[in-house]
């Protein structure tokens, strides 16, 4: 073979080593942002990840969206997700995320609940009489006005939307709501909570957002929802007063003194903060990082939703933080909260 030959056929060689490098390379997946959120939270979180992405560029899967618990038991069983938005700190527990414990979830905005109704929900003179005392009350703390409302919507005569408590938080906060109403206006913490039972009047599903359908084509009445989700979707609410609507970091001792016991699981009153956390062992940590740290430093993108920005983020954690979050607390950024 002469030197002329040769040369093209190593010319030949090595064109074909540089398309298959840039074959190979062309398969490897580029990084992706891949969250899981609360379903109530869908809208924000988009949000988030939009701006996130119109910053950096960095670009992001479909949110994937459920029940806090239940985005939780996903995640533990193997799915993969870089940063996990939830509104309920005991999602981050390990008994949920398993091997994707990574034992610490940062606060960053704080929502409250409120009682849901649509215009197909409220075609009645019970259903407006509710909506009436409820509003008028909380407006001038009538606790005889607020009693027969909530007397009212316990009788059974409408139907109240409240989601299963162990796929979804906001199940066991409406829960909590009505014996922190039935303490303040009937004297009786269990009072509207047993009478709406025993009335039959409460319906169920797995997360609030999946009783938002129901609510609007008027196959229940009221829904108890964050108030957030209730601005995102645009649908009317009664907004509850600090107490009732656990919406008040300052009262964190006066819900802690209200429980409820689901099929065994004892849930405690708390404050309602949206949380995110990056999962152990999950792809891609170098944006996961990223993106978790413009939430916490934007939060205030938030605000048209109803959700009131924290100053700065609260830690809660039980393991050594990363170092990008203990960077955060050093800075100021990020105060600390306590265990998870």
């Amino acid at each position: 073979m002469n030197r002329k030959v040769l040369a093209i056929a190593v010319a030949l060689v090595m064109i074909a080593i540089g398309l298959g490098i840039h074959f190979v390379s062309s398969l490897k997946p580029e990084p992706e942002i891949s969250v899981f959120s609360a379903d109530a939270y869908l809208q924000e979180s988009n949000t988030l990840l939009s701006a996130f992405q119109n910053r950096t560029g960095t670009p992001h899967l479909p949110v994937k969206s459920g029940g806090s618990f239940d985005m939780a038991r996903e995640i533990g069983q193997g799915e993969t997700s870089t940063n996990f938005i939830s509104v309920s700190l005991s999602s981050y527990n390990q008994s949920y995320l398993g091997s994707h414990y990574s034992g610490w979830a940062v606060a960053f905005a704080s929502d409250h609940m409120a009682l849901a109704y649509a215009p197909a929900s409220v075609s009645t003179p019970t259903e407006n009489q509710i909506i009436s005392d409820l509003r008028t009350g909380y407006a001038t703390n009538n606790t005889t006005l607020l009693n027969a409302g909530y007397t009212l919507l316990t009788s059974g005569k409408v139907k109240v939307g409240i989601s299963d408590p162990l796929s979804d938080p906001a199940g066991y906060r409406a829960w909590i709501s009505l014996e922190i109403a039935g303490k303040l206006f009937a004297n009786n913490q269990s009072y509207y909570m047993d009478r709406l039972i025993s009335n039959n009047g409460n319906r169920t599903a797995s997360s609030a957002a999946e009783l938002v359908s129901p609510l609007v084509s008027g196959n229940i009445q009221f829904l108890f929802i964050y108030k957030s989700a209730a601005i995102a979707k645009n649908i009317g609410y009664v907004n509850l007063s600090s107490y009732t609507g656990l919406g008040n970091t300052s009262l964190a001792s006066f819900y802690s003194g209200f429980s409820l016991n689901y099929s065994g699981a004892i849930f405690t009153g708390k404050p309602i903060y949206l949380f995110i956390s990056n999962p152990s062992g999950e792809p891609y940590q170098g944006i996961a990082e990223n993106f978790t740290t413009f939430v916490i430093t934007h939060s205030s993108l938030l605000s048209p939703y109803g959700l009131k920005p924290l100053s700065h983020g609260i830690l809660f954690n039980s393991t050594r933080p990363p170092q990008f979050i203990s960077d955060m607390v050093a800075n100021g950024d990020i105060s600390e909260g306590g265990p998870i």
